[in-house]
């Protein structure tokens, strides 16, 4: 296993010229682990959310290490936490706040960590990392899936994430130099859009649980009319993939 990547840690601002960063946000002001808890122990009786594999039935888990692993019938369960997401057909999805706390947060990230207006992927992706799989084991950037080039990716664990349950990435475009990224709950992750990312089998023995975002600066944004996104089928506008404060 190859030495976790070096980051450039907590800085004051985003730097721009930074391939990798990690800044803090407070966890007692966005309670993600507490949603994710209550909804995950009332949906499946999962009272520990690293032990959510075990309260998913062996039949739905994915036939094979890599392949199939980026949509499972825990990807279901778990995109039931807010109504946004519309999977209230599938198991009825509570308001939980989740939707509220991740714009709060986005709202740090344009004020805090941007310093300035940015667009903001209006729904964030949620990532499983199962033991004994992978979560997206194919090592790939976000535009080789129609995604903009001005896009800049943010990560961010509700889990811990280390070992083989986190990211791999490389360190600087092009080299291909995948190490993990270690990160704990707290942290968030910027990187550039252009750098080959994925993960490996997850040994660790614990599900990791982590939440995707992506933003652009308004000031460099434009629209994205007749793209779309290759997994939610949203074209790349806002009101579809993108929203933005409007204050």
């Amino acid at each position: 296993m190859s030495a976790a990547v070096a980051l450039k840690t907590h800085p004051r601002r985003f730097d721009p010229a930074a391939p990798l960063q990690v800044f803090e946000w407070d966890t007692a002001a966005y309670d993600f682990q507490g949603i994710y808890t209550a909804h995950l122990k009332e949906t499946v009786g999962c009272p520990d959310i690293e032990r959510f594999h075990e309260y998913l039935p062996a039949e739905r888990m994915p036939k094979d290490p890599v392949e199939g692993t980026a949509h499972t019938y825990g990807h279901d369960l778990l995109y039931a936490i807010d109504p946004a997401f519309r999977q209230a057909g599938f198991v009825t999805a509570k308001d939980r706040g989740f939707i509220a706390a991740y714009r709060r947060l986005m709202r740090f990230v344009q004020d805090e960590v941007f310093g300035e207006p940015v667009i903001f992927q209006r729904l964030p992706s949620l990532r499983i990392h199962y033991p004994g799989f992978t979560s997206y084991g194919v090592m790939h950037t976000d535009r080789e899936y129609s995604h903009p080039a001005e896009e800049i990716n943010l990560w961010m664990p509700i889990t811990r994430c280390g070992g083989t349950a986190t990211m791999v990435i490389e360190s600087a475009i092009g080299r291909g130099d995948y190490s993990p990224v270690n990160l704990n709950y707290g942290n968030l992750l910027i990187f550039d859009s252009a750098l080959m990312h994925g993960n490996r089998v997850n040994e660790e023995g614990y599900t990791r649980l982590s939440i995707d975002m992506r933003v652009i600066p308004q000031r460099i944004w434009r629209d994205g009319r007749g793209t779309f996104s290759a997994t939610a089928g949203k074209e790349f506008t806002l009101g579809q993939y993108y929203d933005r404060f409007e204050d």
